[in-house]
């Protein structure tokens, strides 16, 4: 007997350039098509008038709170909800202190550690005069490489340590689990040797050893991968930043073939760099309600 495939919920959060003035919500069934709720009207607002946000990553925690991370300027912000529309106050913190030798942090993603019983944030940065030998691969000293750290509580931090390094500039991980691996995609960051791509790598772990990275799998000027697991296999979510600036994405089933459905998306051109999360019918309902 036929079985109908029962929809979706997906929620994705995101911002619009220059960054200063929050971020918004659209809602999927399928991954493809997308409605901005409240009309494209920011949901999660800065609570200072000079705040940036951008890059928001959405997570939820084995409590059932929903975690909100994002690049807050020379900071991380993070604030939490119980139902994605009542948000806590919006903290900021410097992993590294006041370090004067880090020039930025951006892009931070996390989860949680069950064995360690803590959240693992990572991020990219760059450090002045770490990794001189690859300085000449970057424009704009940003000679980034990835960090991460670990807390509990979002008040305390452990120190900041090496998260990922390949041996070149990258910005940009992103990180998931499937039934028997973890994969990374990250952004390529050379631009001497030219890449500014997306490549992925994988690990039987989330802090490694991870495999040889992939080969380039997407155009030149292209940054920001977020991945979401659909019914029938992956789309790998990307901000394409050359002339027309738009977002694309990527189909696959197993990481070994890619197929390019940026004609099949239907949403906001000017949505950039964001999280996706699946959500339960009564929490979509419920966001539908309050964000008409």
């Amino acid at each position: 007997m036929f079985m109908p495939v029962q929809a979706k919920n997906y929620l994705f959060i995101s911002f619009t350039d220059p960054g200063n003035s929050g971020f918004s919500y659209l809602l999927s069934h399928d991954g493809y098509v997308w409605h901005a709720l409240q009309g494209g009207e920011k949901i999660i607002k800065p609570e200072s008038p000079k705040a940036t946000m951008r890059d928001p990553f959405l997570i939820k925690g084995p409590d059932n709170i929903y975690h909100c991370l994002w690049t807050a300027g020379g900071k991380l912000g993070h604030a939490t909800s119980k139902n994605l529309i009542d948000w806590s106050v919006q903290s900021t913190f410097k992993p590294f202190g006041n370090d004067t030798l880090v020039l930025n942090v951006w892009a931070p993603e996390m989860f949680y550690d069950y064995d360690k019983k803590c959240w693992t944030i990572f991020w990219s940065s760059t450090i002045k005069g770490l990794f001189p030998e690859t300085a000449g691969q970057v424009e704009n000293e940003k000679n980034h490489r990835i960090f991460s750290c670990h807390t509990t509580d979002f008040k305390s931090f452990t120190k900041p340590e090496i998260f990922y390094n390949p041996g070149f500039p990258v910005i940009d991980a992103t990180l998931f689990k499937t039934n028997r691996r973890w994969i990374m995609v990250i952004k390529d960051e050379r631009r001497w040797p030219m890449h500014k791509q997306l490549r992925f790598t994988m690990s039987a772990s989330p802090y490694g050893p991870w495999k040889a990275l992939s080969d380039t799998i997407t155009p030149t000027w292209t940054e920001g991968p977020t991945v979401l697991k659909i019914d029938n296999g992956y789309l790998i979510y990307f901000d394409s930043y050359s002339n027309p600036q738009h977002m694309g994405a990527l189909f696959t089933r197993n990481f070994k073939s890619f197929t390019n459905v940026t004609e099949k998306l239907s949403i906001d051109i000017t949505a950039k760099h964001g999280g996706f999360i699946e959500i339960s019918d009564k929490e979509a309902a419920l966001l539908r309600s309050r964000f008409k």
